[in-house]
């Protein structure tokens, strides 16, 4: 099998652990690119969240952003307020 076939054949679930431990900017520069499918995992609000919570808890309570905001959407307006290093976090 090639490459394309491997993540072709792996569940959205399988892609989505995979995905985990990248950055947001890979994901968002990268990753989200590759096909629909892939953007699709790739803004997945489980995903976003998790990253929201490791890389801005400490700075406020979250519960406001994301019950204004989706969760990715969330993420981004906090990183506007927050250092730029925000997209190198896993």
């Amino acid at each position: 099998q090639t490459n394309e076939e491997l993540f072709t054949a792996c569940g959205d679930e399988v892609l989505l652990q995979v995905f985990s431990f990248l950055s947001p900017l890979q994901l968002l520069s990268a990753v989200s690119l590759v096909c629909v499918r892939w953007h699709t995992i790739a803004n997945d609000r489980l995903l976003w969240r998790v990253y929201l919570k490791n890389c801005f808890s400490h700075v406020c309570n979250l519960d406001y952003y994301l019950a204004s905001f989706p969760c990715k959407e969330a993420f981004l307006f906090m990183s506007v307020y927050n250092s730029s290093s925000w997209l190198y976090r896993t």
